[in-house]
């Protein structure tokens, strides 16, 4: 737990983490990464967005020309 959450604060983060997990949606450190290439995590799934960072790191970690 960070300093500094309480564990109301954290236990409302875990679920949420984990319901996004259940939605089959991607992680925060996934949509990150991706909205830093200029894509928008939230129209893709959780394993979508593994390959699309698989190929942007195939690609000398440069956005795929389309």
């Amino acid at each position: 737990v960070p300093e500094g959450l309480s564990f109301t604060h954290a236990s409302q983060l875990v679920a949420k983490l984990l319901g996004r997990a259940k939605e089959g949606r991607p992680s925060f450190k996934q949509s990150k990464l991706l909205r830093r290439y200029g894509y928008n995590p939230d129209e893709m799934s959780f394993a979508q967005a593994g390959e699309i960072i698989t190929v942007i790191a195939a690609n000398g970690w440069r956005r795929i020309s389309a």
